[in-house]
């Protein structure tokens, strides 16, 4: 499925719950709490937390990380992300990033020499829009889908340098 989890790692994380959950009712079942509660624990632990973590799909923020390490147009590019404010982008990008909605962005990056820009696929209108009206050029240089594990929504970013 575009933008959302693959199958298999949905499918190994229920397999993992259900395993876990059973092995709590057996446990359960001979009585104490202690020892199902760290069966459930581990199973989470060993098997949910790494399988989500090696998902891409469901972490934007570390892909727009990966494109700003990546990036050679120029030594100090100013990161900035209009329609995504997702926490983890401010980490993942490793740089100053500017938080700013799709028209406030394009006065941006237009004002400064060098920009990366991500923009949301929701705030791309009013930044084109913006855009024209400053005389800003733009190219796209890459795209990146993912899901906003926060509201479990597809997130489609365009990879945006000035020029054009």
């Amino acid at each position: 499925r575009r933008g959302g989890v693959p199958w298999f790692a949905a499918l190994g994380v229920v397999g993992i719950v259900a395993g876990g959950v059973w092995f709590w009712r057996c446990l359960a079942r001979q009585g104490g709490v202690a020892g199902p509660v760290a069966a459930l624990g581990f199973a989470l632990a060993v098997g949910v937390y790494p399988t989500l973590a090696g998902v891409r799909a469901i972490w934007p923020s570390a892909a727009i990380g990966q494109v700003v390490a990546g990036f050679d147009l120029c030594a100090a590019p100013v990161v900035m992300v209009a329609g995504y404010a997702e926490p983890s982008v401010i980490f993942a990008a490793g740089a100053d990033v500017r938080l700013l909605d799709g028209a406030g962005l394009a006065g941006a990056m237009a004002a400064v020499p060098c920009a990366l820009a991500f923009v949301e696929d929701g705030a791309r209108g009013a930044f084109d829009l913006a855009a024209r009206g400053a005389g800003l050029r733009v190219r796209q240089v890459g795209r990146i889908e993912g899901t906003n594990i926060g509201s479990g929504k597809a997130v489609g970013l365009a990879v945006l340098v000035r020029g054009g």
